[in-house]
């Protein structure tokens, strides 16, 4: 039984033959595979040598996206809040199956509405008292 060995394997090449027997020569990459230059790019280096924690990506991953942000604004989460009780209040009108539902949903945001108020007046009261 005789024993091929492969040609790539051999270890008695020195680094000579090694890069005197490169079949392709090195060269620019072709057009249209390097990102441009106005777009950033991030090196990947340090996503490797220093990966997030996993409380990092658990955090990442069940943060809210927010793509408006003037819902932080206090006049705008009042408002956002009175129209989500009274959409609460039509569903309950609209599918009288639900109608309790609907109706605790709608108590539920008109507290969280009250606690926010009385949190903003006392911060109000706080800045200018």
């Amino acid at each position: 039984m005789s024993v091929k060995l492969n040609p790539l394997l051999r270890f008695d090449k020195g680094l000579e033959e090694v890069v005197r027997q490169q079949t392709q020569p090195s060269s620019l990459p072709r057009r249209g595979t390097l990102a441009p230059n106005h777009v950033s790019t991030r090196p990947m280096v340090e996503d490797v040598l220093f990966p997030p924690a996993l409380h990092e990506d658990i955090a990442a991953y069940f943060s809210p996206v927010m793509e408006d942000s003037s819902i932080l604004l206090p006049a705008r989460y009042r408002d956002i809040l009175q129209s989500l009780i009274e959409k609460m209040h039509e569903a309950g009108r609209l599918q009288p199956d639900y109608t309790a539902l609907f109706e605790r949903s709608a108590e539920f945001l008109t507290a969280l509405k009250d606690d926010y108020l009385e949190l903003v007046d006392r911060r109000q009261a706080h800045i200018h008292g």
